[in-house]
């Protein structure tokens, strides 16, 4: 077992209503329009990124941004990603194309960068490309459905 990251679509009321009650428990298991990245989810920062360490790019979303709501269980927490943080996140990911994506990845600078998992993409190689590709393309889906209808997202941890 390790640790995941999720995004779960919200719309700008649920947004509101879980910051004032911080009912994230019963919202994150609810059925909706989500992305998961598993072990990979550091990678895929790195990918996103160049880096893998926080960022102030609208692409970092996966490791910081938003804004901590309910509670933190000690292995992760939930933040609300606001409508203008996804459609940032989206123009961001749009105008980012594979080639670019490709030209970053790097197993060995992943693992000189702590990057979570990073051994996974040394003993890999072209198939961790592979995986994180598929997470993007993944991500391009949720992240314009969100945009598209100017919703936000709910990121979880654990």
């Amino acid at each position: 077992m390790g640790m995941g990251i999720w995004f779960q679509r919200a719309a700008p009321a649920e947004l509101t209503q879980l910051k004032a009650v911080a009912d994230v428990d019963r919202f994150a298991f609810e059925s909706r329009d989500s992305v998961g990245f598993d072990k990979l989810w550091h990678g895929l920062h790195f990918l996103l990124t160049g880096t893998a360490e926080e960022t102030d790019s609208p692409l970092g979303i996966i490791v910081c941004g938003g804004e901590a709501v309910g509670r933190d269980y000690g292995i992760g927490g939930f933040w609300t990603l606001s409508p203008e943080e996804m459609r940032a996140f989206d123009d961001g990911l749009r105008a980012l194309d594979d080639e670019t994506l490709v030209a970053r990845y790097d197993p060995a600078a992943m693992c000189a960068a702590d990057v979570y998992f990073a051994e996974y993409f040394v003993e890999n190689g072209e198939r961790g490309l592979d995986d994180l590709l598929q997470s993007v393309s993944g991500f391009r889906r949720f992240s314009a459905s969100c945009a598209g209808a100017g919703d936000g997202a709910v990121r979880g941890m654990g």
